[in-house]
Order: structure tokens, then C-alpha cells, then sequence
């Protein structure tokens, strides 16, 4: 079934409050880009569970436009409603997960289907593969048993490639707080990926 591409709810802002918050997150007002988030999040996240029907994955997909938002806001122009402009986001960035899907599972089956065609002589190519993905799956698992902020700080900068200073402003939090944060995540995923993946 197609999700509905209606928002959810009513606008919580006039247009002058539009036109005031943008420029205020354009000069550079945290302040301002809380009031944003604390807005908008909650719906949004309603909103792209809708495409991909996973609450940590629609989540993610929220972030990641308010995250591009902050990053981007000396050059963020909104022509209109603000609310809109935040779905119509994260509509596109639901999308364009929802396409990655497809081709990583379309991926996969080709994947698989090379494997029962090479037959025993390519056994040890074979167990490499099954050998990578297992570990893959095990670091999938382990990320998504991490806490919550350590996840999000781990996520940031393995998947986005943000420097800790940039994670710090999108997040509106100290780097040093990245930093602690960064290495809770790594010594969680370390103990629960050894022995079994990293080896003794």
C-alpha cells in the first residue's frame, strides 16, 4: 500500500514565524534551531514511518534532515511554509531509502544466486562472502543495541563521515561530549563484537 504523501496535523506556524525562525537558524541561533526540531520531530518521525516502517529508521531520516538543515544554514532557503518544506525533505529522503533498498536487495539476490552457480570450486569465495556478511550483520547488531546518543554520535560519523566538531553543533552538544560518547560506542561495539568477529 502507498503511503499517504498528506502531513500529519495542523501548521503550528504563521508566516512571519516562518520567515523569522529561518533567518534566525540562518544567522546561526541554536536557540532557534531547537525550537525547529522540538517543533517538528516528532511528527516527521510519524510522518516517515509511513514509507519505511521502522521508528529507528525513520528517526534516523529526520535527523539526517535537520542535520542538513543546520549544517547547510547559511545557505538554507525556504520558499513558503516551513512545515511543508520539512515534509516535502523528508518525503525525498524516505524515498531515496526506500530506492537504496531495493537496489541492496536486488544486490543481494544476484549475489546469492552467483553463489549456488559457482558450485564447489569457488566453496572458499563462497565462505569469504558468507564470512563478510556475517560480520557485517554481527556490527549491524551491535550499533543497534548501542544507547541511544552513543548510537547517534557513532552513526554520525561512521555513515555521514562528520568530524566530531561537526556532530557537536548539529547535535548542540560539546565536543568533548562527542568524544566520550564516540568512545562508549566504540569499547560497547568492541565487547560485543570480540571474540567472535575481531578474534582473540
Amino acid at each position: 500500500m502507498t503511503p499517504s504523501l498528506e502531513p500529519i496535523g495542523g501548521d503550528p506556524t504563521t508566516g512571519s514565524e516562518d520567515r523569522a525562525i529561518v533567518a534566525a537558524v540562518r544567522d546561526g541561533s541554536a536557540s532557534a534551531f531547537r525550537v525547529l526540531f522540538c517543533a517538528h520531530y516528532e511528527v516527521l518521525c510519524r510522518y516517515a514511518y509511513r514509507f519505511v516502517r521502522s521508528r529507528a529508521i525513520a528517526e534516523e531520516l529526520v535527523s539526517d534532515v535537520f542535520l542538513r538543515i543546520w549544517t547547510q544554514r547559511a545557505r538554507w532557503e525556504v520558499h513558503g511554509n516551513v512545515r511543508a518544506y520539512l515534509f516535502s525533505a523528508t518525503r525525498n529522503l524516505a524515498i531515496d531509502h526506500l530506492r537504496r533498498e531495493l537496489v541492496e536487495r536486488r544486490s543481494l539476490d544476484v549475489t546469492s544466486r552467483e553463489m549456488q552457480a559457482t558450485g564447489p570450486a569457488s566453496s572458499t569465495e563462497a565462505d569469504s562472502r558468507l564470512a563478510a556478511a556475517e560480520v557485517a550483520a554481527a556490527m549491524q547488531r551491535a550499533v543497534d543495541e548501542l544507547p541511544p546518543r552513543p548510537r547517534q554520535v557513532f552513526l554520525l560519523r561512521w555513515q555521514r563521515q562528520l568530524t566530531n566538531l561537526e556532530i557537536a553543533a548539529s547535535l548542540g552538544i560539546a565536543v568533548k561530549t562527542v568524544e566520550m560518547h564516540m568512545t562508549r560506542a566504540l569499547d560497547a561495539l568492541r565487547a560485543s563484537l570480540a571474540p567472535d568477529v575481531l578474534g582473540d
